[in-house]
């Protein structure tokens, strides 16, 4: 029982790693509209048919990647495990630059 919850512990810091590291890409597509010149009409449409991610997520990876354009902070707190993807998109209406430290 123990090894199991290690290697689940093990898993979760990778997928939430994992998770933060695909933000940083998603962002840097964005900004450079690179999924363009990969034949797609925009990230949403790149993130469910290029990498066959739901459309919930392509959202998610949306709205709070380019909020974290805005506040670095968001993306910070990602990175360094604070936030999951999940817990960000719920901030993302509220969370401004002025507030983001709260």
């Amino acid at each position: 029982m123990n090894s199991l919850h290690e290697r689940a512990l093990r898993l979760a810091k990778t997928y939430l790693q994992t998770e933060s590291e695909l933000l940083d890409v998603l962002m840097k597509l964005d900004a450079g509209r690179h999924y363009l010149g990969l034949g797609y009409a925009s990230l949403f449409e790149y993130i469910v048919k290029g990498l066959a991610l739901g459309e919930a997520q392509a959202s998610y990876f949306i709205r709070v990647g380019r909020k974290a354009v805005e506040v670095p902070l968001l993306k910070e707190a990602i990175r360094q495990g604070e936030l999951s993807l999940s817990q960000a998109r719920r901030l993302v209406p509220v969370i401004e630059k002025k507030n983001a430290r709260e």
